[in-house]
C-alpha cells in the first residue's frame, strides 16, 4: 500500500466522493483593468447602461456603487462574440460568473447592499474573441 502523507490511498478511496462543479476563468478575465469604466447609477434611475468592446483576448471592466439594497440584474446583449462575464461585490467579496449561455449574451444576478462597490467584467469565451456589446445593470424593484 502506497502512503500519501499520513493517509493511505485505500483510506482516500473509501471516502465518499464530493462532486463539485468548478468554473474556469481565463487568466486575463481574472485581472481587473487598472481603470475600469464607472457606470453612474442613482436612486432616480432604474438602470445603468453602456456599450463596450474588447479586442482579441481582451477584457472590459465596469464598476458601479449600489444605490439601494437588493438583487441587481446584469445583462449582456447585442454581443458580436461569445462572451463570459463576472459580477463581484467588492465590499462583501461575493461573486457570480456567467459562462457562454445560449447565444452571445448572458444574464447574472448579484445581491448588493446600498453603498457596495461592484465590478462587472466581460471577456470572450475564446482567447481570439473580439467585438462589441451592450451592458445593462438593472436596479432591484
Amino acid at each position: 500500500m502506497k502512503k500519501i502523507g499520513i493517509i493511505t490511498l485505500s483510506a482516500l478511496l473509501a471516502l465518499s466522493p464530493v462532486v463539485t462543479t468548478l468554473t474556469t476563468i481565463t487568466a486575463s478575465a481574472a485581472t481587473v483593468s487598472a481603470s475600469p469604466t464607472v457606470l453612474n447609477m442613482n436612486t432616480s434611475s432604474n438602470y445603468a447602461s453602456a456599450t463596450g468592446s474588447i479586442s482579441r483576448g481582451g477584457v472590459a471592466t465596469y464598476t458601479f456603487t449600489a444605490p439601494t439594497t437588493g438583487n441587481y440584474t446584469i445583462l449582456l446583449q447585442n454581443s458580436t462574440f461569445n462572451a463570459n462575464g463576472k459580477i463581484k461585490d467588492n465590499t462583501t467579496g461575493s461573486s457570480y460568473q456567467a459562462n457562454d449561455q445560449a447565444g452571445y449574451g448572458f444574464k447574472m444576478t448579484q445581491k448588493a447592499n446600498a453603498g457596495d462597490q461592484c465590478t462587472v467584467t466581460v471577456w470572450g469565451v475564446s482567447s481570439s474573441a473580439s467585438g462589441t456589446f451592450s451592458l445593462r445593470i438593472n436596479k432591484p424593484n
